[in-house]
């Protein structure tokens, strides 16, 4: 059977072999076999699917049971490579129980039947570890909670997943099943375990897997929303409102949309925010830009950044403070503050509040008052610079240091900052940099070009982890004329970016010009983000003169597509640009609907290390930051080198990819370097190996 993009086999004891290796290869056949590319591609685990399952029932083992309406069950999970472990789940009166593996990682549900067709599900990250969660005798056993369960109520469980919001319960029809409530379709097949009736409910990645309920079509008859996964795009609706999944024929069928017209749920891992959420907590463990200080002028401005809404002010003497929006006495909104010479004043009783949040005034209560000693406003630290204003909004015992970039001080640089805002959630924009082959197509090809026609060469690219583990960078190398021109651009975890001059003309050699710009993009709930940013200008950068700081600001920048107040609707249907490819991808775009392919490497690695993150962090790691020089600035690796190379004789994109390793090495290698000293020796090496006859257009070796 199957739920979601979660698949799993089962089998009967006595109908399987006790050998434990040919089980293993019996298991590997029936669920599929591991790839390159991390994806099984036979058996019940095909398709994009590498989370899979093989159940094993039998009789109870338990003492305490009836054996009558009990079974146990071992659930084989499976890495990509072997059966990664056997998990015996001896649950007392249940007649069935689930978990689910993402990777080989165990993050699990279990999910029961008590007596009386009571039935309960409990989530818990460890659950597959603690055998000794059960149900029987209509009690709930769980490790932070025990309560008692009776026909027809809900079932409250704590919260105990890091992804998912396990918050609540609903009854299903007559039977009073609770089901946890997430926001994910539910599919719904009818299956028979022991000589027992069932009907089986399954979900996605990190959510409920297989739910056992007696058959009872008014129990099932409605959709329960669960939430903080991701389903199959393969799937179509089946009558009773669950989703049936779309076989390799359908989907490589014409006109086969009806098989296609579900809709998963959102990758809440990767883009859910709020506080408590994991992605939120990693996020608060760094330096964020929340508005730029033009934002904040006479008056106290609304700032709203991880699901919260805060009020950004600047007092009378100059210090920037950023506070809980709501006041701590009669929560009237301190956006109506009076700023003073100190902090600001709450408009209905005229509480002052100093920037870390200190009460400095309680006006009317008595001399003396304790409540300035015991109690303080919420705040954050914030640091302006260069007309941004940063603030940090994690535990104040992890403050790290403040970030400065190297291309935050270089010499004669004019950093211009601007913000804009998109209706959308900040993965499907945040990633958009390690994507280079969109500008072969949005900004050049498809309809005109944005920048300059050597943006349509097709490049060559690899994607590659950074040494301190901080971020992702890529070389991005094309040929234009006798030129060739390698980018390199750079992703700092979570949403820290720098490309490289967006106005480059590969119209002579150059040799590591910097950015053009430094963006971060800030989330300020699940389906609103901010880029912060500044726009970088030199006399090194845009030599044909199409850049313009007038053009730099609010919600505004001097290039095209960038903000959905420039253009009509009609206009961006014309020339399309960032802003309508990633805000048209919807509030949340759903990653199981995508089909990535190999111009997505950047895309995936970068989802796939913040994941990783976001995971370590929640496991109480610190999250890695990148590590300044000893001038205290931050090497970075975004700038343009531009070589004139003679083309291959025999296959000039394998010259191309060469010599685009071969400068990634090197910008990479002279990181330590001082920013003078470091571009010349960039080219110095650059020079020698040209000078070796290194890339002579008849080597085409390795």
């Amino acid at each position: 059977m199957r739920g979601g993009t979660s698949k799993g086999a089962f089998f009967h004891q006595r109908d399987v072999t006790q050998d434990r290796a040919a089980l293993d290869r019996m298991l590997l056949r029936v669920l599929g076999s591991p790839d390159p590319n991390g994806r099984r591609l036979d058996g019940m685990g095909g398709g994009i699917s590498s989370l899979s399952k093989a159940v094993i029932i039998g009789p109870p083992t338990r003492p305490d049971t009836d054996s009558a309406d009990t079974i146990d069950i071992a659930v084989h999970v499976l890495s990509m490579e072997r059966v990664h472990r056997a998990t015996p789940l001896t649950t007392g009166m249940c007649v069935a129980a689930a978990c689910l593996i993402s990777g080989a990682l165990a993050n699990s549900y279990a999910a029961a039947s008590l007596r009386n067709g009571v039935q309960v599900c409990i989530g818990h990250p460890s659950a597959i570890h603690r055998p000794s969660i059960r149900l029987s005798n209509g009690r709930c056993a769980y490790p932070a909670r025990r309560q008692s369960i009776r026909r027809g109520e809900d079932c409250r469980v704590p919260h105990a997943c890091p992804c998912s919001s396990l918050t609540h319960s609903e009854r299903l029809g007559s039977t009073g099943a609770c089901v946890a409530r997430q926001r994910l379709q539910l599919l719904r097949l009818p299956l028979r375990l022991g000589g027992m009736d069932v009907g089986a409910t399954g979900a996605g990645t990190g959510g409920l897997t297989l739910l056992c309920v007696p058959l009872d079509t008014s129990s099932v008859s409605r959709r329960v929303s669960c939430g903080s996964t991701r389903m199959c795009p393969a799937r179509h609706r089946l009558g009773n409102g669950g989703y049936m999944h779309i076989t390799p024929e359908q989907r490589a069928s014409r006109y086969n949309g009806y098989f296609r017209h579900g809709s998963g749920v959102e990758d809440a891992e990767l883009t859910h925010v709020g506080p408590g959420t994991p992605c939120g907590e990693y996020f608060r463990r760094f330096w964020l830009p929340v508005c730029m200080t033009a934002e904040v002028s006479q008056q106290p401005s609304v700032v709203r950044v991880l699901g919260e809404e805060l009020v950004a002010f600047r007092d009378l003497s100059g210090r920037y403070g950023l506070v809980h929006k709501h006041c701590s006495h009669r929560r009237a909104s301190l956006e109506y503050g009076i700023v003073a010479e100190r902090g600001i004043r709450c408009c209905y009783h005229g509480w002052l509040f100093d920037i870390d949040g200190s009460i400095l005034e309680v006006p009317g209560e008595p001399q003396g008052s304790p409540i300035p000693n015991r109690l303080c406003h919420g705040a954050y630290p914030v640091r302006a610079f260069a007309g941004l204003l940063f603030a940090y909004l994690g535990p104040p015992d992890g403050l790290p240091a403040f970030p400065v970039l190297d291309t935050m001080v270089q010499t004669d640089n004019d950093m211009v900052p601007y913000a804009i805002d998109y209706p959308c959630n900040w993965l499907q924009v945040a990633e958009n940099p390690m994507d280079p082959f969109h500008s072969v197509f949005l900004h050049t090809r498809v309809t005109r070009a944005h920048f300059n026609p050597a943006w349509g060469a097709l490049p060559e690219v690899q994607w590659k982890r950074m040494r301190d583990g901080a971020g992702i960078y890529l070389t991005n190398t094309r040929r234009w004329h006798r030129y060739v021109w390698v980018r390199t651009a750079e992703v700092y975890l979570p949403a820290l970016a720098q490309p490289p001059d967006i106005y480059q003309n590969p119209d002579r050699e150059k040799f590591f010009t910097r950015v053009g710009i430094t963006k971060w993009t800030v989330p300020l709930d699940n389906t609103r983000c901010r880029i912060v940013a500044w726009r970088h200008f030199n006399e090194t950068l845009d030599l044909d003169g199409k850049g313009n700081r007038q053009q730099v600001g609010l919600n505004k920048v001097d290039f095209v597509g960038q903000t959905g107040v420039e253009r009509s609707y009609e206009e961006g249907q014309l020339s399309p640009g960032d802003y309508e490819a990633q805000v048209s991808q919807g509030a949340i775009t759903i990653h199981d609907d995508e089909q990535l392919a190999t111009t997505d490497g950047g895309v995936a690695r970068y989802r796939r290390m913040l994941r990783d993150a976001i995971r370590a962090v929640a496991n109480g790691a610190a999250p890695a930051q990148p590590a300044p020089n000893t001038d205290g600035h931050i090497p970075t690796m975004a700038g343009d080198v531009i070589v004139e190379v003679p083309p291959s004789n025999s296959d000039d994109r394998a010259l191309q990819a060469r010599f685009g390793r071969f400068v990634g090495d090197i910008v990479e290698d002279t990181l330590p370097l001082a920013a003078g000293e470091r571009c010349h020796e960039i080219k110095r090496r650059i020079r020698a190996a040209m000078a070796s006859g290194r890339f002579e257009s008849s080597d085409d070796g390795p």
